[in-house]
């Protein structure tokens, strides 16, 4: 039996729709003001959870658990500018303050494609037909 995954891309397209609307119980739920969000790199180039949903100002920390650094690079164009790299089980701690959907991916495994407005895979990336990118939904605070 094969299964398949939603691509990122998939994925993106419906936290958009679902960002403008409620918060279905399949996303992360919103946390209070002030708490922190963990996304974890648990390896094989990916962020975990793909999506996070933050409140404006809140801490969101970034676990490298895999043998590569890694990036945490904002896409270009996004009000929030970021771009800090993780070595092999370093930790690293950002906060957003601009308020909606920003996208961001590792620029070592990943790059953004200007004509496109999409990230995609490097060929030597574990997953080289899967970006290594991820979303923060960052609501406003109060």
């Amino acid at each position: 039996m094969s299964t398949r995954r939603a691509t990122p891309a998939l994925v993106l397209a419906g936290l958009g729709l679902s960002a403008c609307a409620q918060v279905t119980a399949s996303q992360p739920h919103s946390p209070p003001t002030g708490s922190t969000v963990s996304v974890t790199i648990p390896g094989a180039d990916r962020f975990s959870p793909f999506a996070a949903e933050v409140r404006q100002g809140s801490p969101i920390v970034f676990r490298n658990m895999d043998g590569d650094p890694h990036t945490v690079t904002s896409v270009p164009g996004d009000s929030a500018t970021f771009d800090v790299t993780i070595p092999p089980g370093g930790t690293t701690t950002i906060s957003l303050t601009a308020p909606g959907v920003h996208r961001y991916y590792c620029r070592l495994h990943a790059r953004f494609d200007t004509a496109t407005g999409e990230v995609a895979a490097l060929p030597s990336a574990d997953h080289p037909d899967e970006p290594m990118m991820g979303v923060l939904v960052m609501q406003p605070s109060g």
